[in-house]
């Protein structure tokens, strides 16, 4: 790891990632978890209230505005940002496409399995937890909520204290849960039995969920799989059970729309839709989806395809 003075929070997070191994302090502590371990390396940063400034989603808010009211970088003193300090992972490590977020001077970010906690200041790692298991790391990072961190790899979500890197034991099971399966089992039991590998099927998570209100809301892809469409998850952030489950090409009865668009499949898979949520305003919630899976051959039994 390298690094030099941070003139400030908001240019230490324009950060340079290197695929080099970074170096491992010779007082780190280790924490082993059932499912996992969390390696400490150094201690949280220290930051006044007035100077605090969060990203804790991964557009900024629940919204999706992207836009933070901080004017110390401007159009007066950009020309003069230079490099505060680089943060190195091992070759292999997927984070190309990973925004991070921070909370309290701590920045987070993950590749699949593995989820880092960096001094946003001085770029130093403060602790490292690894999953048991290999995730993929597709995915665009993780989202920070109630003093937790949600990271994912595949169609597995898991749980860490912000603090302390540990996994959080309420949540699923004891730290991870597979919310993509236990979604389907939810909305569909007659069809998914428990612990149905929903990644076996072309499911998994790529864009962070939005946390609100203790509730995380995932929205699933990937639609050039050809899932059974695309779901809207809303999960207890504390418990990781299921509240409610909306798909957005509807499979049966059971979803909502069916009655409206049960006449149009013909003989064809209902495939494709994979979605991500927003929340447009207090009282509703919005989600974008990709299309409809049209080439494939199983869907051409749909008036009007593509």
């Amino acid at each position: 790891m390298r690094k030099k003075t941070a003139a400030s929070l908001v240019a230490a997070t324009a950060v340079v990632v290197v695929a080099s191994l970074a170096s491992v302090p010779a007082s780190e502590q280790r924490a082993q978890h059932e499912a996992g371990e969390t390696i400490h390396q150094s201690p949280l940063p220290q930051i006044t209230a007035g100077g605090q400034a969060d990203w804790p989603l991964h557009n900024f808010d629940i919204t999706g505005s992207r836009y933070s009211s901080l004017d110390d970088i401007n159009t007066s003193n950009v020309g003069r940002l230079a490099l505060a300090w680089s943060f190195g992972v091992a070759s292999g490590t997927s984070i190309t496409q990973v925004t991070p977020v921070v909370v309290d001077g701590v920045m987070y970010l993950n590749s699949g399995s593995t989820l880092f906690a960096v001094n946003a200041i001085t770029g130093e790692s403060i602790w490292t937890a690894t999953m048991d298991d290999t995730l993929p790391g597709r995915g665009r990072g993780p989202v920070y909520g109630g003093g937790r961190v949600y990271a994912f790899g595949a169609a597995t979500m898991y749980a860490t204290d912000g603090k302390t890197g540990e996994l959080v034991e309420s949540f699923g099971d004891g730290g991870r849960l597979d919310i993509i399966s236990e979604a389907l089992q939810f909305q569909y039991p007659d069809t998914y039995p428990a612990n149905f590998d929903a990644y076996s099927i072309g499911y998994q998570l790529t864009t962070p969920p939005v946390y609100f209100d203790n509730t995380l809301f995932a929205g699933v892809a990937l639609s050039e799989n050809h899932i059974p469409g695309g779901l809207v998850i809303a999960a207890d952030a504390t418990t990781g059970a299921i509240k409610w489950v909306f798909n957005t090409v509807p499979q049966g009865p059971r979803d909502d729309g069916w009655e409206i668009v049960k006449d149009t499949w013909g003989d064809g898979q209902k495939v494709g839709g994979g979605s991500g949520p927003r929340r447009p305003s207090t009282q509703n919630w919005g989600w974008s989806t990709s299309m409809r899976a049209t080439r494939h051959p199983t869907t051409t039994g749909r008036p009007g395809r593509g």
